[in-house]
């Protein structure tokens, strides 16, 4: 999941916060989306925080801070993250261009460009290039 449409004004970008539009767009992703992932890695950026903070508001699913989805963050080392875990079913909240690249390379495609608060639902036996297929998209 991307984070929800944020403000530019702020110092830095760590500090974006949601904007309405944001909140408005997660509160959205939120009801429509009813899956349930073992945990939600999570971006310690503001904007990522305040996504999951809405969006596991009534879930109350276990999160972990990394900064492997962050902005700045290397595909190649999330790749290798992802592939260690051991749960079955994960979801990050982070930031693009990270999750428009993780998506299509998963799935072996170029065909997503996530929007704000998006979600891509992707299912596949290993986590690896052109191992997963698009379950479900949400888009905002």
């Amino acid at each position: 999941m991307r984070h929800g449409q944020a403000s530019f004004e702020t110092e830095t970008d760590f500090e974006r916060p949601l904007d309405r539009i944001g909140i408005e767009q997660v509160n959205s992703a939120s009801q429509i989306f009813s899956y349930q992932p073992q945990k939600i890695i999570v971006s310690p950026y503001l904007r990522a925080q305040q996504t999951l903070q809405i969006f596991n508001e009534k879930r109350n699913i276990v999160v972990e801070q990394s900064k492997l989805v962050t902005p700045e963050a290397d595909i190649k080392s999330l790749i290798d993250f992802l592939t260690m875990r051991e749960e079955s079913s994960l979801m990050i909240i982070g930031h693009n261009p990270l999750l428009s690249y993780l998506a299509n390379m998963l799935t072996g495609q170029d065909q997503f460009a996530l929007g704000t608060a998006s979600i891509v639902h992707l299912q596949g036996e290993i986590i690896a290039s052109g191992c997963m297929t698009l379950k479900k998209e949400y888009n905002q």
